[in-house]
């Protein structure tokens, strides 16, 4: 094995870490159905600017899917992006799914990096992490997994990455984004 692919896999792998849970409570409105073709509520023309500025590229708490995005906050995907910067310490992914999933379930997260060119071959998972789910809150809609990623010690390769996310043996969402 080169040490090229060692100096990507071994620190992205130790530096995975992860966290599930959810504390959607049944009070919470549910999420707008929109047509495939109309874009999500915090996408704005190029020619508006959001009403707040520090709003821009969160994700509302009950919108559903799966978002790459700079941070985490009490469940929800703030500085929504799928382009990263080569110098960005962390890059998180967040799933809030439509059904509950059942106790002991488990989800299984991998991180792989697509194409970074001559740093690792294409496709390649850089880290796994296999999440049980441990509690389901009496209430609760809807379940959010999220993870993150820290930067590797040498840093980012630029290239494309994805991110799997299954439930069992099933895959239930990808989300790609790209360090540049």
């Amino acid at each position: 094995m080169s040490n090229t692919c060692l100096w990507i896999a071994a620190p992205i792998a130790l530096a995975l870490t992860f966290g599930c849970k959810s504390k959607e409570a049944a009070e919470s409105k549910p999420a707008e159905s929109k047509p495939a073709d109309q874009k999500p509520a915090d996408q704005k023309p190029a020619d508006q600017k959001p009403a707040d500025p520090a709003a821009a590229g969160t994700v509302p708490a009950d919108q559903l899917g799966t978002f790459t995005c700079r941070n985490i906050q009490n469940d929800v995907c703030v500085g929504r992006t799928d382009h990263f910067e080569a110098d960005v310490p962390v890059v998180n992914v967040t799933y809030k799914t439509l059904d509950l999933p059942k106790l002991k379930d488990i989800f299984v997260i991998q991180w792989i990096a697509e194409d970074v060119g001559q740093a690792t071959p294409p496709n390649t998972v850089i880290g796994t992490i296999n999440e049980e789910v441990t509690e389901l809150p009496d209430g609760l809609k809807n379940y959010v997994v999220n993870s993150h990623l820290t930067r590797p010690t040498k840093g980012w390769p630029v290239g494309k990455y994805r991110v799997e996310i299954k439930h069992g043996d099933t895959l239930a969402t990808t989300a790609h984004f790209t360090i540049q």
